[in-house]
């Protein structure tokens, strides 16, 4: 059972996908000569499986668990380095770094982690030049760095997780609509910072593409809430950044536009505090 995603999206239990994997696990590792390049994916499809079930109980047994089956997916004698195989279970790893991250209490060793995530991506990057690779590296690469940016405050951060979202959509796959979400989320950002209307014309075209797909994206229904708060803090910021302080002459304008501003500063603080979108859900 190699495609465990065909699995889940069919209805079928994560924890009956594990275990099936688990099986196959078994039965390979039994076998004298395990040249058998499915057993490299196997492995990437049972450390993305542990890595799902980790996204949904923050079990730190799950993380561990796909961690181990991606570090076992490219040791000597199941893949080399340059194969599909290799470079998947570095993506596996880097991903498994950045949802700890994301999804356990902020630590002191956050930034190391995600300095060896994008390690990870970059050295994936290197060995293998197929375009679901670089695909999937640069949607990693670009959540890599906006956490980065949220626990540094960098802006360099913030514009490479721009850039690296911008270039991963040069492949059309399931995640586009989480990947157009995530990069309508940064350039709106960078426009709340700058005031530099590119920024939030960009995130609008965007935010309207991923409404398109958003029914082809796995999770699809968390998404579409995400996109509706998305929509309705740009249109709270269009609202307040355009209404010029000199055509403001009534107190009941005022308060209207105070009362604009405090839910602009509410639905940012929600979205900002949510979890990006993840790649793997």
């Amino acid at each position: 059972m190699l495609n465990w995603q065909e699995q889940l999206s069919g209805g079928g239990k994560l924890q009956e996908v594990v275990h099936l994997l688990e099986e196959g696990r078994g039965i390979i590792e039994k076998r004298t000569h395990r040249t058998d390049r499915n057993y490299g994916i196997l492995l990437n499809n049972l450390g993305q499986a542990y890595l799902h079930q980790y996204q949904k109980s923050r079990a730190t047994e799950a993380l561990t668990s796909a961690t181990e089956a991606f570090e076992q997916a490219r040791s000597q004698g199941v893949s080399s380095p340059g194969s599909i195989t290799y470079a998947s279970s570095l993506i596996g790893s880097a991903t498994a770094l950045w949802n700890a991250c994301e999804l356990q209490p902020q630590a002191d060793g956050d930034l190391d982690r995600l300095k060896l995530a994008i390690d990870y991506l970059e050295d994936a990057q290197r060995q293998n030049a197929v375009i679901s690779i670089q695909a999937e590296c640069y949607r990693n690469l670009a959540s890599c760095h906006a956490l980065l940016y949220k626990r540094t405050r960098k802006r360099d951060d913030l514009d490479l997780s721009i850039d690296y979202y911008t270039q991963a959509l040069g492949e059309l796959s399931p995640h586009r609509a989480s990947t157009l979400f995530n990069l309508a989320k940064q350039q709106f950002e960078r426009f709340m910072l700058t005031k530099d209307r590119t920024f939030m014309n960009a995130a609008e075209e965007n935010i309207e593409a991923a409404k398109k797909f958003v029914d082809q994206a796995p999770g699809g229904k968390e998404l579409e809430g995400q996109i509706a708060v998305m929509a309705t803090m740009m249109s709270l910021s269009n609202y307040h950044w355009e209404m010029a302080p000199s055509v403001i002459s009534s107190r009941s304008s005022v308060r209207t536009r105070r009362s604009g501003r405090s839910s602009l500063v509410s639905i940012k603080e929600d979205l900002g505090n949510s979890k990006s979108i993840s790649l793997e859900s």
